[in-house]
């Protein structure tokens, strides 16, 4: 049986302190014992924070915030209890609501464009945003459309033209980056080096979410 001598050797002499010996045996129960608690404690620490509670513990972070979780996966859910958080946050002017899609999709500022439409009265384009946000969020576009649209002003609607890929084509032909050039893999989830392309919304994409 190996045991834990972190206790057994501060036993007096007149104690048997080998490996072996019950005082050792006794001790390394204990010992395990505790060690355990320490990992479930690390563990409850690190369930209340919102981007890595899962399962159960997430369905809980959705009844605080009276977010139901519909048919969405936990990192889908995810996403959708941040929308419910920063919506009660975003005051409508510009720099409000892209603050608040920044937290929602953790990207920065320098990311997002958006804008009113020139052409349309109560309609918000968006011009920029990184297709990175979909991939990562497990989300569609008319999804991702959907979150935004909660952060602005009654009635106002939201368009995008594109979400930007990263792929770019080089100058030279020996030219190779590996941020932007061709990919490693066709799965986005297992991609290691190269750019994604990025996407244009279409009109058959409108998977409702469970917004409240």
């Amino acid at each position: 049986m190996s045991t834990d001598s972190r206790y057994v050797d501060r036993l007096p002499s007149c104690y048997a302190r080998d490996p072996e010996s019950n005082n050792a045996k006794m001790l390394s129960i204990g010992m395990q014992a505790i060690d355990e608690a320490y990992l479930d404690l690390e563990d409850t620490e690190e369930m209340v924070d919102l981007n890595i509670a899962y399962g159960k513990t997430l369905d809980l972070y959705g009844q605080m915030v009276e977010q139901g979780r519909g048919a969405l996966d936990d990192t889908q859910y995810r996403y959708l209890i941040r929308n419910r958080i920063v919506r009660n946050f975003v005051r409508g002017d510009y720099e409000s609501v892209v603050h608040c899609i920044t937290d929602m999709f953790e990207v920065t500022p320098e990311d997002i464009t958006i804008g009113d439409d020139p052409e349309l009265s109560g309609v918000a384009r968006i011009t920029r945003l990184p297709f990175s946000v979909l991939q990562r969020a497990g989300l569609t576009a008319s999804q991702a459309i959907e979150m935004i649209e909660q952060l602005l002003a009654v009635g106002v609607r939201v368009e995008a033209d594109n979400f930007e890929g990263t792929f770019e084509f080089s100058d030279a032909n020996e030219e190779y980056d590996e941020d932007t050039g061709f990919s490693d893999n066709i799965d986005p989830d297992l991609q290691s080096m190269g750019g994604y392309l990025g996407f244009a919304p279409g009109e058959d994409e409108d998977t409702p979410l469970p917004i409240v």
